[in-house]
């Protein structure tokens, strides 16, 4: 017996060794995934906070676009910098990252079945930019659960309910986007179309994720959120501005997003994540 209790024991050092060193690599990757965007932008990526405060913007008709680029960009930085911290508890933010990497590349080569062979020349730098995402997956603490759907909380149907509303009107405009691209014009040289495809994707994708409440849900809730009152408030103040969704329809995203956190958050207030995380020890809050 002694002879066999001998034999286990140092698999269950380099077991925990293993383990260890998995994740030490985790962390050193979402710190490089983190880094890297801000040392690509730098500054710029306080743009969707600080930009409007420029004087220049009424003139500036990339306003939008560059808003919307960053605002992508930004949501898919601060999903990976969530993972610093009690990555287990917070896995809803790396699986923001991978849809907002997801829908860059989704986007690049439904232009290219389009007939735009061009646009994948920009798919290394959105690799770059967000590749170590997917290696932070494969090294996640969660392991292969990080894949489906861990449930923090009830799915939500009233949350499911606001992302629908929004998805058929985001939908048609993303359509729109998308025609503009071949209409030949400075902002479609330079992909911006594109760009707004993307970032209306992500919306709606971070809207269902909300409400399936994986762990950490509040991060793609509030994310969504919050690129939809960017969208809103834009065409609200520059309604004449290109790919900007006019006074009407702006106000109508404003309203949405903050219907879509009160929801969210009225959804935790009933106690549907801290029933659910009882019976399901699995569970993770968000």
């Amino acid at each position: 017996m002694a002879t066999r209790n001998a034999t286990i024991e140092p698999k269950k050092g380099v077991s925990n060794e293993s383990s260890s060193v998995r994740r030490i690599a985790f962390y050193a990757i979402v710190l490089l995934g983190t880094l890297i965007p801000i040392a690509v932008f730098g500054p710029f990526l306080a743009f969707p906070l600080f930009g409007w405060f420029d004087p220049a913007v009424a003139q500036n008709t990339h306003f939008l676009h560059d808003l919307a680029f960053i605002g992508v960009v930004l949501v898919g930085v601060i999903g990976m910098a969530t993972q610093l911290y009690k990555p287990e508890q917070r896995v809803a933010g790396l699986q923001q990252t991978l849809i907002v990497f997801g829908m860059f590349l989704a986007t690049m080569a439904g232009i290219r079945l389009a007939g735009d062979a061009g646009i994948l020349a920009e798919a290394p730098f959105f690799v770059i930019l967000f590749g170590p995402a997917v290696v932070a997956a494969l090294l996640h603490p969660a392991g292969r659960k990080l894949f489906r759907i861990r449930m923090a909380g009830r799915f939500s149907p009233v949350l499911a309910g606001i992302v629908m509303v929004a998805a058929i009107p985001l939908a048609m405009y993303a359509v729109s986007q998308f025609g503009l691209h071949w209409s030949g014009d400075e902002h479609a040289v330079i992909n911006h179309y594109a760009g707004m495809v993307v970032y209306t994707g992500v919306i709606i994708a971070l809207g269902i994720l909300a409400s399936l409440k994986p762990a950490g849900w509040r991060i793609p809730l509030y994310s969504a959120a919050g690129l939809a009152v960017m969208l809103g408030v834009a065409s609200v103040l520059y309604s004449t501005m290109p790919s900007g969704v006019g006074t009407t329809w702006g106000t109508a995203a404003i309203v949405w997003a903050v219907a879509f956190v009160v929801a969210g958050e009225m959804s935790a207030r009933r106690g549907d994540d801290t029933r659910h995380a009882a019976s399901d020890p699995d569970a993770r809050m968000g």
